[in-house]
């Protein structure tokens, strides 16, 4: 079966109970794969998460940045330019119950826990390692690097997608790239990268 959406074709095939996912990627786009579903830009409050069950299984896939540097906005209209190392990284999710237990990178992993709500919507914000090098002249004041994963889940197709983000202190800096999960199956057609090492480094536009 053969899925053209937003520029992603998405090749499943079932063999043995084991669901194996081949993922050309072209274009990630929220908008075409869940309907009218918007990606969260904030944490989500635990009082809204979905207990229903419909989302609860194992979803593994890759993250990946490829595009650098970038321009994003930082605070007060500046905008800083962000030089990040490429990627391509391990992503793992495990949810009971509307709570997602996550894993973020392959060696010495991270882990979150967030909920999900009745899209499928979740939205992690993780402090990581890594060197950093931001210049005096940008208006940032917390310097915890951080991992901002936003995703949908989308129990139909069992696909997951959303994007990945790598910031010095929120979602308004940094560099942002994608990723694609399935739920108990495999993902292939990603990027060839090194893993995640944190490095970056922003400077004024």
């Amino acid at each position: 079966m053969h899925r053209h959406v937003g520029g992603m074709i998405k090749l499943i095939e079932g063999l043995h109970m084991q669901r194996h996912v081949i993922l050309l990627v072209g274009v990630l786009a929220a908008a075409g794969l869940t309907g009218c579903t918007t990606p969260l830009t904030d944490p989500l409050n635990p009082t809204e998460r979905d207990t229903s069950g419909q989302f609860d299984g194992n979803w593994e896939g890759k993250a990946w940045l490829t595009k650098t540097p970038q321009v994003t906005p930082t605070s007060l209209n500046d905008r800083a330019i962000s030089n990040c190392a490429p990627f391509t990284d391990d992503l793992k999710l495990s949810v009971i119950k509307g709570w997602a237990d996550g894993s973020f990178k392959a060696n010495e992993p991270v882990t979150f826990r967030v909920p999900v709500d009745s899209e499928g919507r979740f939205y992690a914000s993780v402090p990581v390692q890594g060197s950093l090098g931001v210049s005096r002249h940008l208006p940032i004041y917390d310097y915890q690097k951080r991992v901002i994963i936003s995703g949908i889940l989308d129990p139909k197709t069992s696909m997951a997608h959303g994007s990945i983000r790598t910031a010095p202190m929120n979602d308004k800096a940094g560099c942002e790239g994608d990723f694609a999960m399935a739920k108990d199956g495999t993902i292939t057609g990603y990027p060839d990268l090194p893993p995640y090492s944190g490095d970056s480094a922003m400077s004024p536009y």
